[in-house]
């Protein structure tokens, strides 16, 4: 409840207001004893409103000169953030404060990019920072360090960590000591959060300051190295580097790290599958856990594995993992057996290797999956970036392809993101055409042509155009069904909108293509462990087997780490699956990789749009 119960306002607040245009004299003689102005009250005219809010509006659209009106729409837009009406407060700062030259102009451009990033325009909001750096009033090192904060942190909303990490760079050169605390652990959490690919990429940056930060998170990416060995290179690239703000104040990765000591795992339990259906799944699970294992260096933990599949009842395979009180227990990997756990009373930290629609959270209980909604999240993340919110989604009929596109429905209606049209379409020429017509409005095209040839009684020479308002079009379906559809988006003139799609895509190798043009402007996700050179070249195994190895070998890794995120909130560690992170509800998620198909190479997308421009430019 905002409104006044009084007519009687306090002096201060449009005092301050109508000192700023000179409609008020100041004397400091007028100031009480106690220095307070707050108390003086200023009788109202008995027709004024009493909400601050429209007594904002009303003197506003009352005042005596622009500059007056000016002043009281940006207190009342400041009132509205207050009670966290964004949007009538983003409406009054772009009508009535932004577009004019004023005492507040600069502030209310701040103001609207906030307004902006609480509603979910990060764009918008990023657009009024830019207007606010040309005003003259943003040449103060102050207003410098306003814009950068916000632009820090709108980017932060977007995701876009490479972007994040610069603004936070330039602001430690330039923040008064009491900001560069804070501005250093947000600098570090998106350090952490780069993947491999954006990691590399910076280092061509000549900063020295920069390079020693991504020296720093290299080191705790290398998983070749102990806890111990990560230390002490740590504390030899600090011998090297005494001036580095990470060598004066370390991350605090580095210090829960030390303190660790005694949580480090000596016996590990697994339950796995290991006799039915799901024994493929189990055994690739298992050797990417024992290959890493046997890489390790340094006392190893002892390794008891359970066949789950020898038990009626999870909760009896529970019982016999537990027995030897293991420190940790990986598994079960079913997803009816994670189910049961919630009902289970788990005696040591469990690290299941599912997720379910809903995941409570429970004591010793942990969430680990190469879950598709980590890969929508990143898709959706990487299009807003770009500017593009409006999608659809076009499915193939399996039954896994149908359940993919209601869970992109799902992200996306959390991420405020619409979607014009959810459609899946008969394997056929002509089921395809159809549906991409109807996806991109050309069946309606079609439809008034023939109207208007019906009228005239003649008919209409007209091509049919794709709609203008899509962005962009979620795909699910195999490579197979990809190169069909990709020729059918461009056909009907909108061979602008990408395609974008899981890693359910990348199931067969695109060389053996035979048009590889058919599969280019396709965006999709796909782990860190099949995008470098291993021995996974030349490898049978599929894509999908692959996957599972390097679930079994980060779930060895997260056992050894998942400390450092209890009690770290903002612990980012780099994997194999990708990006790890922990939630509130015990649920690991992943950041994968953004990659494309180039000349018939899988590259990352950043890589392939950069080439694509210097082409342009050439």
């Amino acid at each position: 409840m905002r409104s006044l119960h009084s007519r009687i306002i306090t002096l201060t607040t449009f005092t301050l207001l109508l000192v700023g245009c000179g409609s008020i004299e100041t004397n400091d003689d007028t100031v009480s004893n106690t220095g307070s102005t707050s108390e003086i009250p200023l009788i109202i005219d008995e027709q004024a409103p009493t909400d601050p809010i429209e007594f904002a509006l009303w003197r506003a659209r009352n005042a005596d000169s622009l500059e007056q009106s000016i002043l009281f729409y940006f207190h009342a837009a400041n009132e509205m953030m207050a009670v966290e009406e964004w949007q009538h407060a983003a409406s009054i700062l772009n009508d009535n404060v932004t577009p004019f030259s004023s005492s507040v102009q600069f502030q209310g451009y701040l103001l609207l990019a906030q307004a902006n990033a609480e509603l979910k325009k990060p764009l918008d909001a990023l657009s009024a920072l830019s207007r606010a750096k040309r005003l003259p009033a943003a040449q103060s090192p102050a207003s410098e360090n306003q814009l950068g904060l916000q632009r820090a942190s709108v980017l932060e909303t977007l995701e876009n960590w490479p972007a994040t990490l610069k603004e936070r760079l330039k602001l430690s050169f330039t923040l008064p000591p009491d900001g560069r605390s804070d501005n250093q652990s947000k600098l570090w959490l998106a350090a952490q959060n780069l993947t491999d690919v954006e990691l590399e990429y910076l280092r061509n940056d000549n900063n020295i300051i920069l390079r020693g930060w991504l020296d720093v998170s290299s080191l705790l990416r290398n998983q070749s190295l102990t806890l111990e060995q990560q230390l002490e290179a740590f504390a030899k690239w600090r011998t090297s580097h005494p001036s580095h703000p990470a060598s004066i104040n370390p991350p605090i990765d580095f210090q829960l790290i030390a303190s660790l000591g005694d949580l480090v795992p000596t016996s590990i339990a697994l339950m796995l599958p290991m006799s039915s259906t799901l024994k493929p799944a189990s055994d690739a699970i298992l050797e990417g856990f024992l290959k890493t294992y046997y890489a390790s260096t340094g006392i190893r933990p002892k390794i008891k594995v359970i066949d789950s599949d020898q038990y009626e009842h999870i909760e009896d395979a529970y019982l016999e993992a537990t027995n030897t009180n293991p420190d940790v227990v990986i598994g079960p990997l079913r997803k009816s057996n994670v189910a049961r756990l919630l009902q289970t009373d788990l005696t040591v930290p469990t690290i299941a290797l599912n997720r379910l629609e809903q995941n409570p959270s429970k004591t010793n209980l942990f969430y680990f999956s190469l879950n598709v909604a980590d890969d929508i999240s990143e898709l959706i993340n990487v299009a807003k970036q770009a500017g593009a919110e409006k999608a659809a989604i076009l499915t193939t009929q399996a039954t896994w392809a149908l359940r993919q596109g209601d869970e992109f429905n799902t992200v996306a209606e959390e991420a405020a993101v619409p979607v014009a049209i959810n459609l899946s379409y008969e394997d056929t020429p002509k089921g395809r055409q159809n549906a991409i017509k109807k996806i991109l409005l050309v069946d309606e095209s079609e439809k008034r042509q023939r109207s208007i040839a019906k009228w005239i009684g003649e008919p209409v020479e007209s091509i049919s155009r794709a709609r203008q308002d899509l962005d962009y079009i979620f795909f699910v379906g195999k490579i197979s069904d990809a190169k069909q559809i990709r020729p059918l988006v461009d056909f009907y003139f909108a061979d602008h909108i990408p395609l974008l799609s899981t890693n359910s895509l990348n199931d067969t190798p695109p060389y053996k293509l035979a048009k590889k043009e058919d599969i280019e402007r396709i965006l999709f996700t796909e782990i860190p462990e099949l995008l470098v050179e291993t021995d996974n070249a030349g490898s049978t195994d599929s894509n999908l087997i692959l996957r599972l190895k390097a679930m079994g070998s980060d779930s060895l890794l997260l056992a050894n780490r998942y400390p450092v995120f209890e009690q770290l909130a903002n612990a980012r560690l780099s994997a194999k699956t990708g990006i790890i992170t922990l939630d509130d509800q015990g649920v690991f998620h992943r950041r994968p990789n953004i990659v494309t198909y180039r000349k018939g190479k899988i590259v990352d997308a950043q890589t392939a749009f950069e080439f694509q421009g210097e082409e342009t430019q050439q």
